[in-house]
């Protein structure tokens, strides 16, 4: 393997109205961006989901693979993930994430996924 592979998914639940709201959720992708240093080179382009699982979806290319977001507003519910062939700090994801997102009942759990060297 000749890159090495970052992958970081964070699954909240019990999350605030920011779900629902598509420029705050832009705002949010590429201020995650710009803290982890990497250059959004597509997007972000949102769309909305299907009437049985109504929430929002956010993509945006970065230099160095993706950054997404995916709501569940009948359930309060938000998926981050964020994949890179480059190293980054995770803990500044999961802290902005939890400013974006959080209310005194959110949990958060989250899967780190490394291949490398």
């Amino acid at each position: 393997m000749v890159t090495e592979r970052f992958h970081h998914i964070l699954d909240l639940e019990n999350c605030n109205g920011n779900i629902e709201d598509p420029k705050a959720l832009i705002s949010f992708v590429e201020k995650i961006a710009s803290a982890i240093e990497m250059k959004i080179i597509g997007g972000p382009i949102i769309q909305e989901g299907v009437r049985d699982n109504p929430g929002l979806s956010v993509l945006a290319l970065v230099d160095l693979s993706h950054i997404s977001v995916h709501t569940f507003t009948k359930y309060k519910e938000a998926l981050v993930d964020v994949f890179s062939c480059k190293e980054y700090d995770k803990e500044k994801v999961l802290e902005i994430s939890k400013e974006f997102f959080a209310t005194p009942e959110t949990k958060i759990r989250h899967k780190e996924v490394w291949w490398g060297k």
